[in-house]
């Protein structure tokens, strides 16, 4: 495992949860995927504590990846309803949609974070299949963009200008990943 610091890493991603503040501030909360919330909790714990690339925070990240790939399915299962996945519920009409677009910008998120730590584990390909995987999430937003406009709410028009800035970060990511893999001594 490479050992690198954790504020290099985080200038290139857009990361799900905000770089530690004091810890009474280092709550992190989902109210639409509540089941990220102790994950989340369990990364920024050791965002806090780390400053290198540590094999528990590689697998955290995953697990929070799963997590919201898991809320994404929920949502596309429960899309018709007004509850959440896992019984959250979002206090909304237009709950269903909000959640479907929120979910897959928080897996982008997700799978951007991984991205950029399995890069600076020297794991390329793992972390290039990532950043596909994040775009793959983004694109479906956009197919699900008709049904939010039919609801235009400023939870889908905020939802929907941040895809657009996470977008804009994955592209700066996929650089990032490419010149780390092109000074990368050869094995």
């Amino acid at each position: 495992m490479v050992k690198i610091t954790l504020a290099a890493a985080m200038l290139a991603a857009t990361v799900i949860v905000p770089m530690p503040t004091p810890a009474a501030d280092q709550a992190f909360s989902d109210t639409v995927c509540e089941k990220a919330m102790p994950v989340g909790r369990h990364l920024n714990d050791l965002v806090s504590k780390n400053d290198t690339l540590t094999p528990e925070l590689l697998a955290t990240a995953l697990e929070m990846r799963d997590v919201y790939a898991d809320c994404v399915t929920g949502y596309d299962r429960d899309s018709t309803s007004r509850a959440g996945h896992g019984g959250e519920q979002y206090g909304s009409s237009n709950g269903a949609i909000v959640g479907r677009l929120y979910a897959r910008l928080a897996l982008a998120r997700a799978e951007q974070r991984v991205a950029e730590y399995e890069s600076y584990d020297k794991k390329f390909d793992d972390a290039a299949a990532a950043l596909a995987d994040a775009n793959k999430r983004l694109n479906e937003m956009e197919a699900i963009e008709p049904f939010a406009q039919a609801h235009p709410g400023t939870p889908e028009r905020t939802l929907l200008a941040r895809a657009q800035d996470v977008r804009a970060s994955l592209v700066a990511a996929a650089t990032n990943l490419a010149e780390r893999r092109a000074s990368a001594p050869k094995t």
